[in-house]
């Protein structure tokens, strides 16, 4: 993996701004603050961008391609009466956006496995091959809960 990253939050977010647009087309009608902004939520609190460390593209495949990945999700965890992020999908967000500066992840293999979304600057995270019925776990950084949608809302379980 390469090695971490030594620039600031505002160079990390601007050049992250700028491969997302190409990523997500519909991130160019975001201006750059209210990227940064959503980014806020998404800030590693112990040691900024450069504390990520990224996992190899083949364990992050062989991650999201279990059913113990989609099971462990913590739909509406909490902390302090405020919904958060899961923990898991966190830390998974933060690698791919780590990655996708650092050349570790390619737009390429990002696309390939993900879907962008500009709703509250979400990510889906789409399973193009599933062990069960596709699931789309939202991402949304901005404070809001994961959710899944009504088509996933049976028991993947059987």
């Amino acid at each position: 993996m390469t090695e971490a990253i030594s620039f600031s939050p505002d160079v990390f977010s601007e050049i992250l701004y700028e491969k997302m647009k190409r990523i997500n087309p519909g991130i160019e009608d975001m201006e750059l603050y209210e990227f940064r902004y959503a980014l806020d939520n998404l800030y590693p609190e112990n040691g900024g961008w450069a504390s990520v460390k990224l996992d190899s593209v083949q364990d992050i495949e062989q991650r999201i391609n279990t059913r113990d990945f989609y099971a462990g999700i913590q739909l509406k965890p909490q902390v302090d009466g405020k919904i958060v992020l899961d923990e898991n999908i966190l830390q998974l967000t933060n690698m791919l956006l780590v990655g996708l500066i650092t050349g570790d992840y390619s737009e390429e293999w990002i696309r390939a496995h993900f879907i962008s979304t500009c709703e509250g600057f979400t990510f889906w995270f789409g399973r193009p091959i599933s062990l069960m019925p596709c699931w789309r776990i939202l991402v949304a950084s901005c404070g809001k809960a994961l959710s899944r949608s009504k088509s996933d809302s049976s028991d993947a379980r059987g």
